[in-house]
């Protein structure tokens, strides 16, 4: 049987995606080892996400051949929408997985390696199978269940070394996986049709206005949380307490570039969901993890004892396994 036709935009929509993920993941990791703010960090990466993606609907409506160059529904060239009650009650349910998400994400990554992170978040799968199997009464072949043996199997290993000493943050990967894992299930008509439908007709939402409406209302929704964790330290100490030699300089370079990283992972991530099954995105989010991974390992030169590498190793046969047989 030949092979299904490969579109090369998706490959290279992934390849980028796969890039900007790695760079996103490890800047953070590396603006939390001088500033050790997690929930600062996730207000940080809101406010570079509306500002970026602001700039990038103002371009559009000025240069319409700048939207063209996007895949269709991603920027408007109509100028921003809203703010307006059908928009935020669209796009609130959003951010509040992604407030939640992301803070969970970056105090785990503010505790262990980003590479253990990304394992932990490798369960998706697992939580997706299991959520559409059980909720939505959907049936998956015998190789779907033995590929999740190896995968799930290998985060255990991965995560053995850190267990103990690290739980918390052991938890708050495992959370951010099944937040992220729950708002893909919600978000994909949304995603895939780029409307919703009301009394008035039908309103249409690019991918980036979604996420300058999320990043706004993940904003705000999020510095009720800020204060009552980061705020306090962060306001006394006069905005900032940098360790490990970090520098005022270092650090607001470091955030620009996450920041810019980060918003271009939402789109792109925002995109490739938009044009693909959830399943399917799935599959494209584990070999991400993957990337991210390896890309982790050598970026911080990362040691590792016997059972995190051999359980690492076998996250990624798990993930082999999933893609080529899993989801036939």
């Amino acid at each position: 049987m030949a092979a299904p036709p490969v579109s090369i935009k998706l490959v290279v929509l992934c390849l980028l995606w796969y890039l900007s993920s790695a760079v996103s993941s490890n800047l953070s990791k590396s603006i939390l080892q001088i500033y050790v703010y997690p929930v600062s960090l996730t207000m940080i990466q809101f406010v570079f996400a509306a500002f970026f993606s602001s700039a990038l609907i103002s371009s559009a409506s000025k240069s319409p051949s700048l939207a063209r160059s996007f895949p269709k529904g991603s920027v408007s060239t109509q100028g921003l929408a809203g703010p307006d009650a059908l928009v935020i009650k669209c796009t609130a349910p959003m951010a509040a997985f992604q407030i939640v998400g992301h803070i969970f994400s970056n105090s785990a990554t503010s505790q262990i390696p980003v590479s253990l992170v990304h394992a932990i978040k490798s369960l998706s799968p697992l939580l997706t199978v299991v959520a559409y199997a059980t909720i939505f009464r959907v049936k998956y072949n015998w190789m779907t269940y033995i590929a999740l043996v190896p995968l799930t199997t290998g985060v255990i290993m991965a995560c053995s070394a850190e267990f103990r000493a690290r739980p918390a943050a052991i938890f708050y990967a495992f959370m951010s996986c099944l937040v992220f894992v729950t708002q893909n299930i919600w978000a994909k008509t949304l995603l895939t049709t780029g409307s919703y439908s009301h009394s008035g007709g039908e309103k249409s939402l690019d991918k980036v206005t979604i996420i300058f409406w999320c990043a706004c209302v993940g904003f705000v929704g999020t510095l009720p949380i800020w204060l009552v964790t980061d705020g306090w330290d962060v306001i006394t100490t006069g905005g900032y307490h940098l360790i490990n030699g970090g520098t005022p300089t270092k650090l607001l370079v470091l955030v620009t570039l996450n920041g810019f990283s980060h918003f271009c992972q939402n789109l792109l991530s925002f995109t490739i969901l938009g044009s693909v099954s959830t399943v399917s995105y799935s599959i494209a989010s584990l070999l991400k993890r993957v990337f991210v991974m390896s890309a982790a390992i050598m970026w911080f030169g990362q040691s590792m004892k016997f059972a995190q590498g051999f359980g690492l190793a076998l996250t990624f046969v798990g993930l082999y396994i999933y893609d080529r047989f899993g989801t036939k």
